[in-house]
């Protein structure tokens, strides 16, 4: 495996979105990730058979110059998790969610899974979402760098918080009907397609799912908080019936 390095004018997620189409369809490329936190923006590509001439030329296609670094022939080590210590906004947000659902469901006549799972989706929703409409341009840009259909349609970066929103909305207001959890389901389905291919290329890459407040990595983090809403979804349209 071969491994190149190029200092580049890349200056931040729409630029990797301008990019993307163009190294992930190339052939000799196996992988690829920017480094927007350097000064130098280094692109690392990886490849077989990989060519200094054909990623400069590709990024020379959209407006962008490349300029190697250092050709390593090594083999790609697999990306480490982060130390759980990244993940601190997330783990509170979590906390805080759960210890309200705690507070409501003590004071409830009876326990009900159901109302638990709706409790926690619609603040899932409603937090995530809310963080993300802080800055809707930068989440967009950043979502369009790992979304299948973002990629494809930006639009669809600046409509995906209000959706959030909109789910959140409908949970909390205990709307029973059918379509909330089919749109779930959906939504957060094929959300976690476009976070599993970014893993499954090793892609060191920012995770959207709380804006652009916070700084945190794509991980398997992020597919098990899509996975999880979508699991629960499912299991509120078995215990409707």
């Amino acid at each position: 495996m071969k491994i190149l390095k190029f200092k580049t004018n890349l200056r931040c997620e729409s630029c990797l979105a301008k990019i993307k189409p163009l190294l992930d369809g190339d052939k000799t490329i196996q992988s690829w990730e920017v480094n927007l936190a350097s000064s130098d923006k280094v692109l690392t590509v990886s490849g077989d058979n990989v060519d200094v001439s054909r990623v400069k030329e590709l990024l020379k296609q959209v407006g962008y110059d490349a300029q190697e670094f250092k050709e390593v022939p090594i083999a790609i080590n697999p990306v480490s998790e982060p130390s759980p210590q990244t993940y601190f906004p997330l783990i509170l947000i979590f906390a805080y969610l759960g210890g309200g659902i705690a507070i409501f469901q003590l004071q409830a006549p009876i326990f009900n899974i159901k109302e638990v799972m709706g409790q926690f989706m619609g603040g899932f929703f409603i937090i995530f979402s809310f963080f993300k409409l802080l800055n809707l341009k930068g989440f967009s840009d950043a979502y369009s760098t790992y979304d299948l259909l973002a990629k494809r349609w930006p639009s669809y970066g600046y409509i995906y918080p209000f959706i959030e929103l909109g789910l959140g909305i409908a949970y909390w207001s205990h709307i029973e009907d059918l379509w909330v959890d089919v749109a779930t389901i959906v939504v957060m389905g094929f959300s976690s397609l476009g976070v599993m291919q970014s893993l499954m290329q090793k892609r060191k890459i920012k995770c959207a799912c709380l804006g652009t407040v916070f700084n945190l990595p794509m991980s398997s983090i992020t597919l098990i908080e899509d996975l999880l809403m979508m699991i629960m979804a499912i299991s509120m349209v078995i215990l409707s019936h």
